[in-house]
This record gives structure tokens, C-alpha cells and sequence, in this order.
């Protein structure tokens, strides 16, 4: 890298690590959050909210039926502990002593053979012409040799190891049989304590006052809380405490009660934590002189291990001040507590409740007011002891809260006639606009509709499938889930509230099976049409049309429904039951026409039933005759008809004509087959 890149590297880096001004006006936003956040002491409740009490009731009422179904006393769990290890301890202690005396002169003799020397020598000799070099070797032998050597050891001082111990703990462990039994005995016990509370006292479900008694209203009122701590409240607990107080003016008690309790959500929420305890001691030494050595060692060593619980979250019951002097108010509070090794409380939010029941009618919009203090409190870890209030933590919220009573009742408003579909079949399909809460049903008569196959419930849309003979027979609820239930009807369809009243009923032959019925009534409503009601039939939908015209509906009718029922029902569908008309189809003696046979011979007579038989004339056949019966006193529903014997016997049908009206047919019944014949007249006598 050459020098010019080197020196643009260095102005880089002095460029970026240059501290860029921060503008006054940023600087002076910066310090008011910062005066801020030390106002506040990290603890923020947010609006109090009012739950559907009903639901916890539910809720409360399966956790107690499940707790019913424990059954916690095992006979085979406890005889199998029967000999069973319940614990062991164990305790080591260990001593190695070593004590040496001056240790010996140590002599070692080594023997050594015969030794040899050779030497060489060289000789020169030069005569002038010539020169000679001459070598000899002379080898000297001596006798053999001993080596003694003496060695004296160096002394050290050693500590011995202490004997390690020989028994070892058991490797299972297990409480006794008897202990086994107290456990689910007292376990036992506890589900019946929980049991109980969830079921609740009739002291907070009862006000009496004098003769008189009332149900309390409970409420569910939830706390939603978020708790940010800083470095103020190193090892501290967080406290939220709430004073709520009966409205005086709607107090029912006789000498001014507060709230009560019924239930504090969460009433503790605990981790477990293991704790594990070992202490080992450990000492060795060693002594050297200069006639012995001397070492030595201790052991010893002890262990603990067991589960301890951490609690995050406390419920606590408190005293107000003035108790018990007629105070209408109840105090309690959640701590919020350091848990698993931590110096500060667990930040984030924390959902609270607490359900109250209160000594007022549940028609008072207004049940009692509440008040909100936050607080730190020093927290000694060791002890798991709440100690003072951190100076300076208090917060109590200035304004106080009302805690109003809810109408669960559905609102049905915007109910109306297009909210009502045929689907055909005798069926409708009806759908309720509006946000219901979840679990509402519908209630027709004793039947109960919940979400399913006939019923189904959106967002804010509640669909449901009835036979149209119910929602005209039965009355029709929307049902809450705290069981409030509100009447299903449309509005009134007249707005002069005048009755709906029945000015005539006229029943028409139209053959021998059927018949129509033109029914009047008035006030003539035009956005509710009107249906008729006959036994279980109703005529006025797809599956059993009607005509409507000048407030005249008529349908057409089978006889024997006529026969079976002598009354119909005019009414709009889902009014009130005060627009709604009663009328007598036939008289109790009258009847649909029909024959019967009274007479064969030169003439065969029939007895003719029905109404208006006095202003009825015969058009077949032509030599049919009407006449009186007895002294003609019942001549409007019983007459005679005479018809030739000869035309009889091949006369099926009879058609019959009022004045004014249309002709009818009425069946003639067949005649009786002839009797035997005596065995002597076939023989000739």
C-alpha cells in the first residue's frame, strides 16, 4: 500500500469518529424524556376493564368439576412403597497419618576386572641412500580392582492420601407409605378447600337486609399492567395496590358493607428452583527433621440438594384505613417479585384480575369506585422478605375510576321482516345483525340453539334455521351467556296499537277433498303480511301459498284438517302476542259436506252434513231433492237428499251450489253389497 492510500485511510477514519453537534432544540427533547422517565417509577396501569363475569363463572365451574374427578387416594401407590427408602445422609470423614524414620546409608560394591595398556611406538632410520620406519606395541597388564560407593537418600515429607469413603448413597429414593398417604390425604383436602372457593359463600352471593334479600352483582375487573424497572430499583418488588369502594347512593346494606372479594387472578405464580448445597473440607501437611518424617491428611464433606419455589407474582388481601369503622372500602394488591437468580423484575406487561361482588342491586348503573397507588418496595433476596418503600416510588393515580354495570341484554334494533328468509320446506332461515358475544344462543320454546349445524354465528352476524310452525307457536329468545335473554319480535306493525281483529271467516267446497278458506282481517298490514294457522299448518310461505288481495288471504285447505281443527290463527310472524286474532273455522256441530246412506228403496236418502246447507240447491244430479230433517231446526247443517233408486246406483258424485258461490262436489259413498243369497232358494226351495 503505498503512502497516499495510507494517508486517505487514516482521514477516513478521523472523518467517521468525528462527533457530529447534536442541535439544542434535540438536546433539550432528549433531557425532558429523560426528566420523564425519572417522574415516573416504571409501573403503568392502564384503564381498568370490566370482563363478562359470566364466562369466569363457567370457567371457574370446570376447573371445580375437574377437580371433582381427582381421585387422589391410590391404594396400589401406597402399598408400593411400603420399605421404601425415604432419605439418606451421608457424612465422611477421613484421617491419613505417615511417620517415617531417617532412612539408611545405601552401599554399592562394584567389582572390576584385570586392566591392559598397549602402547605403540615408531622408529625412523636413514642412511642416506635409504630411509626405514619401524613400529612396535608393548602391552602391560594389572591385577583386578573393587569399587565401593556409599549414597544417603534425600528426606522428604509426603502427606498421605485419607481413605476415600467405601458406602455410597442410594440411587433411588422415596417417601414412606405412610407419608404417601397423609400427601393425598392433605391433597385431598386442598382439592375440597379449592373446591368450595370456586364454588363460592353465600355470604358474597347474598345481601340481607331485613326481610328482604338480594343477589349480589359480581364483576370481573381486569388490570392491565407494565412494568419497566431501572437501575432505582435494583432488588426491589413491584407493587400495584387498588382501594375499591361501595357507591354510597347505591348501597343496599344495612349499615354500609364494602365490596367483596370472590376471587384474586393470579393468586401467586411460582417457578421451581433448585438448590444445591455441597461443602468440602480438604487439609494435608508434611514435617521433615532430621530423625524422621511425619504427613498427614483430613477430609470431610457434606451435600444438599432440594427444590425451593420462586415467587413472581403475589396476591394480597390489605386492611383500608378506616376498617372497620363503616369503611365501604376493600383493599389488595399484586407484588411483583425478582425470580430465578434475576437483580430486577422481569419487564413487560402483566394481566391481573379480581372479581367482586357488591352489596348493590344490579340495576344501578354506577356499583363503586376505585383508586390506583404504585410503589417499590425493598426486596431481601436471602430471606424472601418484603422490607420499606424505596423513597421516592410512590404514584397514586389523581382521578378516581367508576365501575359501571354492564346490560349483557342483546340488542336487536335492527331486527326486521327482510331479516327473515324462506328457504322453503316450512322452513326460514333468520339473521340477527350485530356483535354478539360468543356463546349467545337462541331459544325457541324449550329448544336450544347453539352454534351448529342450524345455527351460526360471524363477526356481527348470528344465522339460525327454524320451522316456521315454531317461531308462530313459541316464543323466540336470544340467549346470553350470563342467561339474559331478550324477546326475538319485530316491531309493532301498527302504529296506532289498534287489535288485530277477525271480521270473517267463509270456507268454500271445492271438491271432495279440498276446500278454500277466504279469511278477513283488519287492521289490513301491508309490510307484515299476515298467516293463518290451522292445527300445525301455517298458510302464508312457499310450502303453502296463500293469495292476499283487499284484505281478503285465501288459500285452499284439505277437508280433513278442517275436520280435525275448528279454529285458525291470524298473525304476523315475531310480533307481540297482543296482534295476534282468533276465529272459528265451523261451528262445533258443522262439519266439511259429506254423505251418508240412511235409506235404499224406491228412493235412496242420504244424510247430507255440513254449513250453510240452507241456501245450498243441488245441480247433480237433476232429480236430486234437499229437504228438512225433524222439525228443520238444525236445517243449516243437516238436511236430507233424496235421489231416485235408479240413479243412485250409478251416481258417484253429488254437486252442490250455494247462492252466490261456486259449485261444489261431494263424494257419494258406495253402496252396500248385497247379502247372501239362502242355500234353499238356489236349490228351488
Amino acid at each position: 500500500m503505498t503512502t497516499g492510500r495510507k494517508a486517505i485511510l487514516v482521514l477516513l477514519v478521523v472523518v467517521s469518529c468525528r462527533t457530529v453537534p447534536v442541535p439544542p432544540a434535540i438536546r433539550t427533547a432528549e433531557r425532558a424524556i429523560e426528566a420523564r422517565d425519572r417522574s415516573m417509577n416504571g409501573i403503568i396501569v392502564d384503564e381498568p376493564k370490566v370482563y363478562d363475569d359470566a364466562l369466569l363463572q363457567q370457567m371457574l365451574a370446570a376447573a371445580q368439576a375437574r377437580l371433582g374427578t381427582l381421585q387422589l387416594i391410590d391404594q396400589a401407590a401406597i402399598a408400593a412403597k411400603l420399605g421404601a427408602v425415604s432419605g439418606a445422609t451421608q457424612n465422611t470423614v477421613s484421617i491419613g497419618v505417615s511417620v517415617l524414620g531417617p532412612p539408611s546409608a545405601g552401599v554399592t560394591t562394584t567389582d572390576n576386572s584385570g586392566t591392559q595398556s598397549t602402547v605403540n611406538s615408531s622408529k625412523t632410520t636413514d642412511d642416506g641412500t635409504k630411509t626405514t620406519n619401524e613400529s612396535s606395541t608393548s602391552t602391560t597388564s594389572g591385577v583386578p580392582v573393587h569399587n565401593v560407593t556409599t549414597t544417603l537418600p534425600q528426606m522428604t515429607a509426603t502427606a498421605p492420601a485419607a481413605p476415600a469413603a467405601t458406602t455410597t448413597m442410594p440411587s433411588t429414593f422415596s417417601v414412606s407409605a405412610s407419608d404417601i398417604l397423609n400427601e393425598q390425604l392433605q391433597l385431598t383436602t386442598e382439592i375440597t378447600n379449592l373446591r368450595l372457593m370456586l364454588d363460592g359463600s353465600f355470604n358474597d352471593r347474598f345481601l340481607i337486609n331485613g326481610d328482604k334479600r338480594f343477589v349480589r352483582p359480581r364483576l370481573t375487573i381486569g388490570f392491565p399492567i407494565n412494568v419497566v424497572p431501572d437501575k432505582r430499583y435494583r432488588n426491589a418488588v413491584a407493587v400495584v395496590e387498588v382501594e375499591v369502594e361501595t357507591e354510597q347512593s347505591a348501597d343496599a346494606s344495612p349499615g354500609g358493607e364494602p365490596p367483596r372479594i370472590t376471587a384474586l387472578l393470579p393468586r401467586e405464580k411460582t417457578y421451581n428452583v433448585a438448590s444445591i448445597m455441597e461443602r468440602n473440607t480438604s487439609i494435608g501437611a508434611g514435617v521433615v527433621t532430621q530423625v524422621a518424617s511425619f504427613g498427614a491428611s483430613f477430609l470431610r464433606g457434606r451435600k444438599n440438594f432440594f427444590i425451593v419455589q420462586d415467587q413472581d407474582t403475589i396476591a394480597v388481601p390489605m386492611q383500608p384505613a378506616d376498617y372497620p369503622a363503616g369503611s365501604r372500602a376493600v383493599r389488595f394488591a399484586w407484588q411483583f417479585r425478582p425470580v430465578l437468580g434475576r437483580e430486577y423484575v422481569r419487564a413487560g406487561d402483566k394481566q391481573t384480575f379480581v372479581q367482586l361482588a357488591f352489596p348493590t342491586p344490579a340495576s344501578k348503573p354506577i356499583l363503586g369506585h376505585m383508586k390506583i397507588s404504585t410503589y417499590w418496595r425493598r426486596y431481601d433476596r436471602d430471606r424472601s422478605v418484603v422490607r420499606d418503600i424505596v423513597p421516592g416510588s410512590l404514584r397514586e393515580y389523581n382521578r378516581r375510576i367508576d365501575i359501571p354495570m354492564f346490560d349483557l341484554t342483546p340488542d336487536l334494533q335492527a331486527f326486521s321482516l327482510e331479516s327473515i328468509e324462506d328457504v322453503g320446506n316450512g322452513q326460514v332461515l333468520v339473521k340477527l345483525k350485530g356483535r354478539f358475544l360468543a356463546g349467545t344462543a337462541i331459544r325457541i320454546g324449550p329448544e336450544i340453539l347453539q352454534p351448529g349445524s342450524r345455527m351460526t354465528q360471524d363477526y356481527n352476524l348470528i344465522r339460525f334455521v327454524a320451522p316456521v310452525t315454531d317461531l308462530v307457536s313459541r316464543n323466540v329468545f336470544v340467549v346470553n351467556r350470563d342467561g339474559s335473554e331478550a324477546a326475538l319480535k319485530l316491531k309493532n306493525p301498527t302504529t296506532d296499537k289498534k287489535k288485530l281483529e277477525i271480521k270473517s271467516i267463509a270456507v268454500t267446497q271445492i271438491d271432495e277433498g279440498m276446500s278454500l278458506v277466504q279469511v278477513k282481517a283488519e287492521p289490513e298490514v301491508k309490510d307484515f303480511p299476515l298467516l293463518v294457522i290451522i292445527g300445525d299448518r301455517v298458510f302464508g310461505y312457499s310450502d303453502a301459498p296463500v293469495h292476499r288481495e283487499n284484505g281478503v288471504i285465501s288459500f285452499a285447505v284439505s277437508n280433513t284438517l278442517l275436520d280435525a281443527h275448528r279454529e285458525l290463527i291470524v298473525r304476523p310472524l315475531l310480533v307481540d302476542s297482543r296482534f295476534v286474532a282468533r276465529g272459528e273455522i265451523l261451528a262445533p256441530a258443522t262439519t266439511v259436506e259429506r254423505l251418508e246412506v240412511l235409506e235404499r228403496g224406491a228412493t235412496v236418502k242420504y244424510l247430507l252434513y255440513g254449513r250453510n246447507l240452507r241456501n245450498v240447491g243441488v245441480v247433480v244430479p237433476s232429480d236430486g231433492k234437499l229437504k228438512k230433517i225433524g222439525k228443520g231446526e238444525d236445517g243449516d247443517t243437516l238436511r236430507i237428499l233424496e235421489v231416485a233408486e235408479a240413479t243412485a246406483k250409478t251416481l258417484e258424485q253429488v254437486v252442490l251450489q250455494r247462492e252466490g258461490e261456486r259449485p261444489f262436489i261431494v263424494a257419494v259413498p258406495p253402496p252396500p253389497p248385497d247379502p247372501p243369497k239362502d242355500k234353499k232358494d238356489e236349490k228351488g226351495g
